[in-house]
């Protein structure tokens, strides 16, 4: 026991040794300057700034907007669709950077577009059955309820759809209904068309011209009938694309008869012309060239059939006006060489009864110096001889409802002096002057003379040019 007490004294003692000689040979401590401590710094988690349900409002609010203009109604509230613009370009301005901000803007952007449908939607199915009841109208004035009964019963059908629908208020159902409607009607008009252009065209003997749009039309008619009431959108682009190609035939036929008309018509104008018909009955002329120039129009637009319709009329309007002048013309020659003769006869007569018989000087009667008094029915001529030209120019002075021409009128101050005799004036083309209250006038180098009194024999003038 005491061994064992003297071990265990002996062991701390050696402890305590080794320990104070550590302690006596470490080396003295070296203070270090103080390293500074990094902040730690903890994000808080974000929300990501895209995600699918921001997505879908984008989407949705996109396909709301192309409706609307699809519709045409991004017009109709102009003050709504400018607020809901200015939300969809916020929302998408934000999209994908601030979340909070292009999701309120969608959203706003999809009511208000929901809104303008609406608003639109109740009015334009007012409009929408106005039109739908007039092209019903006119169908049924065609006699399309007679000529296709079995589609036009399908139009009707879908027209009592479109007024069941609008009394329930489902603007949506309604519309759909209501276009439906229209273009079925509106297929059936354009059938109608068809009929009477393909028979315009076979009676005229177009087809002949462009075989190949003819055909062409014809199949796209056949196509319109297979698609009625199943495809009524495709059934309507066939039916408009055949009335457009049967136009065409019918369109290029009547091009090429205008050509023979026109040519002709130019001929008989260049007649009237010649003989200056636009002077001699001035109304007249001025309608047949207006009908021209009106089909020059409707050819410069296109307008064959027009053309060929106005072209037509003005070469009769040129050709009657040409036979009416001629005739005048004629009849007046005619009667200026009847009164002529008769004057020369008459002349003749007192030659051969002053020889025969021979008045003395201080016979009672006429004298030279007395006026001869007027006969308001005689005809008489008047020589009116113009000194630089050889040829002798007659006016003649037929009954009250004689027909002559008129030109620039001179006024009173430029009348005759009343005895009959014009001292001195320029006759030209349009001129006009007054003869004994005569107007004469200037007419294709012949003199006419147009309204006035009594005149006799005895007026004669020499007018010097």
């Amino acid at each position: 026991m005491k061994a064992k007490k003297r071990k265990i004294v002996i062991l701390c003692s050696i402890v305590f040794i080794f320990m104070f000689a550590a302690c006596k040979s470490t080396p003295a401590a070296v203070e270090e300057e103080p390293q500074p401590v990094e902040e730690i710094v903890v994000e808080e988690e974000v929300p990501p700034a895209i995600d699918e349900d921001l997505t879908a409002l984008k989407e949705q609010a996109e396909a709301l907007r192309a409706e609307c203009i699809e519709m045409g109604v991004d017009s109709y509230r102009p003050d709504l669709w400018d607020q809901a613009e200015q939300s969809f370009n916020d929302g998408m301005d934000a999209y994908g950077t601030d979340y909070d901000v292009a999701q309120a803007s969608f959203i706003n952007a999809i009511g208000l577009y929901k809104q303008i449908k609406e608003l639109a939607y109740a009015d334009n199915l007012a409009a929408l059955d106005a039109k739908l009841q007039t092209l019903r109208e006119k169908a049924l004035a065609a006699g399309a309820n007679s000529y296709y009964p079995e589609q036009f019963a399908a139009a009707e059908d879908a027209a009592a759809e479109f007024a069941a629908l609008l009394e329930s208020e489902d603007t949506a159902a309604a519309a759909a209904a209501g276009n439906t409607a229209i273009m079925r009607y509106q297929i059936l008009l354009d059938g109608i068309e068809i009929i009477n252009l393909k028979q315009k065209i076979v009676q005229n003997g177009f087809d002949i011209y462009d075989p190949d749009t003819f055909q062409l039309a014809g199949e796209k008619y056949d196509e319109v009938f297979l698609n009625y009431g199943i495809s009524d959108d495709v059934a309507l682009a066939s039916v408009g694309e055949s009335v457009k190609l049967y136009r065409q035939v019918l369109n290029g036929g009547f091009q090429i008869l205008s050509e023979d008309v026109i040519e002709k018509t130019n001929e008989i104008r260049a007649l009237c012309d010649s003989i200056r018909a636009h002077r001699a009955m001035p109304d007249a002329y001025d309608t047949a060239l207006w009908l021209y120039q009106q089909a020059d129009s409707y050819a410069a637009a296109g307008d064959w059939e027009s053309a060929y319709a106005s072209y037509s009329a003005s070469m009769v309007a040129f050709s009657e006006l040409y036979e009416e002048v001629i005739l005048k013309r004629n009849q007046a020659d005619m009667a200026i060489e009847a009164a002529r003769t008769r004057q020369e006869e008459t002349s003749e007569l007192a030659h051969h009864a002053d020889e025969i018989a021979p008045l003395p000087d201080d016979a009672e009667g006429f004298s030279d110096d007395e006026d001869i008094p007027a006969d308001p029915e005689e005809e008489t001529v008047i020589i009116i001889t113009i000194e630089d030209d050889p040829d002798e120019y007659s006016v003649y002075s037929g009954d009250d409802d004689q027909d002559f021409w008129a030109g620039d009128e001179y006024d009173d101050s430029e009348a005759s002096d009343g005895d009959g005799y014009v001292e001195s004036t320029e006759l030209e083309d349009d001129d006009a002057f007054y003869f004994d209250d005569y107007e004469v006038e200037d007419y294709d180098d012949d003199w006419y003379q147009y309204e006035g009194a009594d005149i006799s024999a005895e007026n004669t003038a020499s007018v010097e040019e």
